[in-house]
């Protein structure tokens, strides 16, 4: 006898709302309420996954070619003048049975979105009815005794409530954000929140005709795709936690940038947000002694974000 399909409601459509949304509906009714349009959440900038996370990914039909994503094959280390002190090659599949990859943090939303969306017959993995996702929908309460979520037009939806023996299971998954403002009523207090580590991070992403345009085409920041596969970190040495991590994304396309350095207390509170729009201004100059093909690749960015590195203790069982 076939177990009975629940009615699963999601709350965010972002990278892990998707993922649990494509892994779900196999073999459950998936419904996700998104408070943003279709886009939301789409930015630039790059993002890396491991083995373990792409071996979960592939058994619902995840495309890394279709994600643009390259294959990461190790780590490079810098100083700040630029000039290399480790290289690090691994082969990721041979060591964990999966392969890292290295995308855009756009790209593989829509891949996630495409797994969630698409008939069954256009995916390859994929089983189970399409999910359906409402955008532009806020769901501002819920109620997880009984598997209600309360929208902002004040309406109602519920999900299934299943008692195996002693076991309750909800049918509601909290996916919105870091920032979550439904996190509570599922642990039951608000004690279980981000804390600010200290050190925030400049995230650029910088298309390679962009690079091509201020470095040159003859650049040693330019190689050939089959030799870029590295993730790449240009250290500042000292005390100043200053770190800029590079690698390749978009099909070799476009470089992600991400640029951590120790906020001053006196700025402490400036990138509550994932959008936090940054200041190019002060970006050059906590990076001015950094090899200046940096510099020059920051100075072109068009899309520049801010956002303080967070922490947060598990939450209970």
């Amino acid at each position: 006898m076939a177990e009975p399909k629940l009615n699963i409601i999601i709350v965010g459509s972002g990278l892990a709302g998707l993922a649990a949304a494509s892994t779900l509906r196999e073999h459950h009714n998936v419904a996700v309420y998104e408070r943003g349009s279709q886009d939301v959440a789409t930015g630039g900038q790059g993002l890396s996954i491991y083995p373990n996370a792409e071996k979960i990914l592939k058994t619902v039909g995840f495309s890394a070619d279709r994600a643009g994503a390259v294959g990461c094959q190790g780590y490079r280390s810098f100083d700040k003048s630029g000039k290399m002190f480790d290289d690090f090659p691994i082969d990721f599949h041979a060591r964990y049975g999966g392969d890292m990859l290295l995308m855009k943090r756009s790209d593989f939303r829509a891949e996630l979105l495409r797994l969630a969306t698409a008939p069954a017959q256009e995916t390859d993995g994929v089983r189970g009815e399409p999910v359906e996702i409402f955008f532009n929908t806020p769901v501002v309460d819920l109620d997880p005794e009984t598997a209600t979520i309360i929208l902002k037009d004040g309406s109602t939806v519920r999900g299934d409530v299943v008692v195996d023996f002693k076991m309750l299971n909800r049918a509601i998954v909290v996916a919105d954000g870091v920032h979550s403002a439904l996190r509570h009523r599922i642990t039951g207090d608000k004690a279980h929140a981000p804390k600010k580590t200290g050190l925030t991070l400049f995230r650029l992403a910088a298309s390679i005709e962009d690079m091509k345009r201020v470095l040159g085409n003859s650049s040693d920041w330019l190689p050939s795709p089959e030799d870029d596969n590295r993730l790449n970190f240009v250290l500042a040495g000292g005390n100043t936690n200053r770190v800029v991590v590079h690698y390749p994304m978009a099909h070799h396309n476009y470089r992600n940038f991400s640029c951590l350095f120790l906020m001053p207390d006196s700025r402490a509170n400036v990138a509550e947000s994932w959008y936090a729009d940054g200041e190019k201004e002060e970006m050059l100059e906590v990076y001015k002694d950094f090899p200046e093909e940096i510099l020059k690749i920051m100075s072109v960015a068009t899309e520049l974000k801010i956002w303080d590195l967070q922490d947060m203790d598990p939450l209970p069982n």
